[in-house]
């Protein structure tokens, strides 16, 4: 497991479920243009079965006090899968490190409990996440695709 290595200016700090799930929406609506993200479903992320508060962190800016990242991640005991599912860095703080800190501190907190850990995001995402998980180690090509049945009609 590699060494987490914060950008100097930076820690890490526990999202505090509770109470922090309207900083939660905020952030991940700042890092996308067309997702709508309120702080209910935050929320009900919680009541998941695979909810672990020890899974969501911030990356503090030092200086300002704010989050200029957010990780969160899920675990499911039965199967002894870690699921990487929000890796949030605003956009005047991409290109630092910050991701990757996220990763690998998910990753770490993992460590010994996940047989395995996945990662989950979009095809044809403009920030290319793929580079992200592939200098934090992952390897593989392998693709699973989400369908959703429509309920119209």
């Amino acid at each position: 497991m590699r060494e987490v290595e914060l950008p100097q200016g930076f820690h890490i700090a526990n999202v505090d479920t509770k109470s922090e799930s309207d900083l939660v929406a905020e952030v991940i609506k700042k890092c996308y243009e067309n997702i709508n993200v309120n702080p209910e479903i935050v929320k009900s992320w919680s009541k998941h079965p695979v909810f672990d508060p020890n899974l969501w962190i911030w990356i503090i800016d030092d200086e300002k006090g704010t989050p200029a990242g957010l990780g969160i991640a899920e675990f499911d005991p039965t199967i002894r899968e870690g699921s990487l599912e929000w890796i949030q860095v605003l956009p005047e703080y991409r290109g630092k490190g910050i991701g990757k800190s996220i990763v690998l501190e998910l990753l770490r907190r993992l460590q010994g409990r996940a047989a395995f850990t996945t990662v989950s995001g979009e095809v044809n995402n403009k920030t290319k996440p793929e580079i992200l998980y592939r200098r934090c180690g992952f390897q593989g090509d392998d693709v699973w695709w989400l369908l959703i049945k429509n309920q119209a009609g």
